[in-house]
């Protein structure tokens, strides 16, 4: 994903799992940040997108899975330990396992 289209993919993906959240119809968003396994928007420039899926899932108390596949694959879970960090910051965010 090079260039300007593969940039708007990423924000498309990071919308629409923030979207999903809002939306109600999920009662937890299941390692939102999978994409990153393919080393697809992991630097710091996708952070602010990324606070407001946190963000979005503290506001509607939707549960977040934390898979630990991760650590085997690719040395963390999904979510990232950061985004985690900031989910138990929270109170009252659910996290389930």
């Amino acid at each position: 994903m090079d260039g300007k289209f593969g940039k708007m993919k990423r924000e498309i993906y990071w919308k629409n799992i923030e979207l999903c959240i809002k939306s109600g119809y999920f009662n937890f968003i299941a390692h939102p940040d999978y994409c990153c396994q393919f080393n697809i928007a992991t630097t710091s420039e996708w952070d602010d997108l990324k606070y407001k899926v946190i963000e979005a899932l503290y506001s509607t108390k939707t549960a977040c899975e934390i898979n630990t596949k991760g650590i085997t694959n690719i040395g963390r879970p999904f979510p990232d330990w950061w985004i985690i960090k900031e989910l138990i910051k929270k109170e009252k965010t659910k996290i389930t396992f």
